[in-house]
């Protein structure tokens, strides 16, 4: 049960990202804010909802679950709230930051920080080039 969970909340940041994706690059070719936001926001919220009902329906499955549900374990605790706050500082930062200092030095620098750990990146980049 605890592994659905995880993936269920993977599930949940998933959408997160893809809706702020989207909401991203239709905001930068130009459509109107409430535009861009209406067309993604349904699909967000429902794909949220299945990801919040898988989770409340493994959580509330559990044996005696229900006879010992109170308030108190409704409220997030600090890995939540952590967790949560990890994810708005992406989203934050997916949006606002990222897009507007995708070049540069830093950007350079940290491109080839990944070319020497990670054996593959620089042919994987290469490859992609062709594709944009």
């Amino acid at each position: 049960m605890g592994v659905a969970r995880l993936l269920a909340k993977v599930w949940i940041v998933l959408c997160l990202f893809t809706g702020a994706h989207a909401l991203n690059r239709m905001m930068g070719a130009g459509e109107a804010p409430l535009d861009s936001l209406s067309h993604t926001g349904v699909s967000v919220l429902l794909f949220l909802a299945m990801g919040l009902l898988f989770i409340i329906g493994f959580g509330v499955s559990r044996p005696g679950v229900t006879s010992q549900l109170k308030p108190d374990h409704l409220l997030p605790h600090y890995t939540d709230t952590v967790f949560a706050l990890f994810a708005a500082l992406s989203l934050v930062n997916q949006i606002w930051i990222a897009p507007f200092n995708a070049t540069g030095t830093l950007s350079d620098e940290i491109e080839n920080a990944l070319g020497f750990a990670v054996p593959a990146q620089r042919a994987l980049q290469y490859t992609l080039a062709s594709c944009t």
